[in-house]
């Protein structure tokens, strides 16, 4: 829902306080709204604090995209806007698999580096919004943890026998 709000709105944002103002904001606002993400927790602002931060995602992406794509074709000469678009695209998009594997490799890395890839954030959002088996969601309040079989030696903690 953002991004199509996104879409129908900029354009009058625009004209209210200018393109550059427009796509800084619309990037800024864009790019950090998943800032907020590291912050959720199970309970009861979970799912909106999720919602709000890819709805103003969204928002801010597209806002950004709709100018940026509208100054490229605008300032392009028209016999190389295939050429012009073809090369942003395999920019943009060219680096998604390089990055996947980038990010795979850092969220298996122990301490700092692993924590700060997100691969603790996966945890938690999987634990913090409500699913289909209620045993995937990990304990809740009130709820006594599991404990671990006599043979389970991987959950044991580390020194014990």
């Amino acid at each position: 829902m953002g991004a199509l709000l996104g879409a129908a709105l900029t354009d009058r944002l625009a004209h209210r306080v200018g393109l550059g103002r427009t796509l800084v904001i619309a990037a800024v606002v864009g790019d950090l709204a998943p800032l907020l993400l590291p912050a959720v927790h199970r309970g009861t602002w979970a799912a909106p604090l999720f919602a709000a931060a890819f709805f103003v995602q969204g928002f801010g992406i597209t806002a950004c995209n709709v100018h940026t794509m509208t100054i490229r074709q605008t300032v392009t000469p028209q016999r190389l806007l295939g050429r012009t678009n073809a090369a942003y695209l395999f920019v943009a998009l060219g680096v998604k698999p390089v990055g996947s594997l980038l990010g795979g490799w850092l969220g298996t890395r122990p301490g700092l580096l692993g924590a700060a890839s997100g691969r603790d954030r996966g945890a938690a959002e999987h634990q913090s919004l409500p699913g289909p088996v209620p045993a995937a969601q990990g304990p809740h309040p009130g709820q006594p943890q599991s404990r671990a079989s006599p043979g389970d030696r991987a959950a044991a903690p580390a020194g014990a026998p």
